[in-house]
């Protein structure tokens, strides 16, 4: 599949980047020790969460942080391929936003309709009584 240019990216992508699938045995049991031991660090921050291209151009973003250790990159992400990732999602929480309001505005005009009905319905049970 050829690569398709992001935000202007003009230069061949980098030769594929080395996945796990590619380790020796014995890189592969250094990898899992180094995993289950305490000796890895962790970097404490406020909050954290994940971007990926998948292979059809769609944009996925999750706070599940396992999602990560699933990933296969067939190579290196870019400078363009990041800020497209992350203005697609951006505009995709934008418009969810949108369509929150929309919605919260429909109720309350619906919620105003059925009102202007009740009152309605009163004024014309009351109205014959005052003639």
């Amino acid at each position: 599949m050829p690569d398709i240019p992001i935000l202007g990216q003009t230069k061949p992508a980098p030769a594929a980047a080395p996945s796990i699938d590619d380790l020796t045995p014995e890189q592969q049991a250094a990898l899992d020790a180094l995993a289950a031991s305490e000796e890895i660090e962790k970097t404490t921050v406020s909050t954290a969460f994940v971007v990926w291209v998948d292979t059809e151009g769609g944009v996925v973003a999750t706070g599940d942080l396992a999602a990560a250790a699933t990933l296969a990159p067939e190579r290196p992400a870019s400078a363009d391929d990041i800020y497209g990732a992350c203005a697609s999602v951006q505009k995709s929480i934008s418009a969810q936003e949108t369509a929150g309001f929309t919605q919260r505005a429909m109720i309350a005009m619906s919620q105003a309709v059925a009102r202007q009905q009740q009152e309605q319905q009163i004024m014309s049970q009351i109205a014959p009584k005052l003639r």
